[in-house]
């Protein structure tokens, strides 16, 4: 029997091993695409609604106070032009918020192009007085039917009475 001192190649064992890791690399690789296309979708739907609710906050903030009513949102292209006078609840809106008034903008900034059923509302406290303030939601439906929000606040006073010395 001739035994060599330098044998090349692999065995049977290390090949075997070498297809187990390749294998369990490519399946874990295969589970981990489904889920980083998951989190991306969402994060880009968080990122578009937080877009959307700063464009609005900006809009309110270039309004005098006095112009903070729904007469002067619809004026100024803010909020939807159906909005009526009558307030409704804003199911998405903390408690403290449920008995303001709150106006649509979904149709007048197209929120539902850019988001799955999106709506987007703005509520407004302290109207009439010198210092109002602005809530501005913006709720989608999301993976699984969840319904995801992402809200903002503005205070808008007005510049006669709050100046610098």
């Amino acid at each position: 029997m001739i035994r060599r001192r330098h044998q090349r190649g692999a065995t049977l064992v290390e090949l075997m091993v070498g297809v187990f890791v390749l294998g369990l690399a490519t399946v874990v690789a295969t589970t981990l695409f489904p889920l980083s296309s998951v989190l991306r979708d969402k994060s880009g739907d968080y990122s578009r609604a937080s877009a959307i609710t700063n464009r609005k906050l900006e809009q309110i903030r270039s309004l005098r106070a006095d112009q903070l009513n729904l007469a002067g949102l619809k004026t100024a292209g803010i909020v939807d032009a159906t909005n009526t006078a009558t307030a409704h609840g804003n199911p998405s809106a903390p408690r403290a918020l449920d008995a303001i008034p709150a106006w649509t903008f979904t149709t007048t900034d197209q929120i539902d192009q850019e988001l799955v059923n999106a709506t987007g509302v703005v509520q407004l406290s302290g109207v009439g007085t010198d210092l109002v303030r602005a809530d501005v939601t913006v709720s989608w439906l999301g993976l699984r039917s969840v319904r995801y929000r992402v809200s903002g606040v503005t205070m808008v006073t007005s510049k006669e009475v709050w100046r610098e010395p």
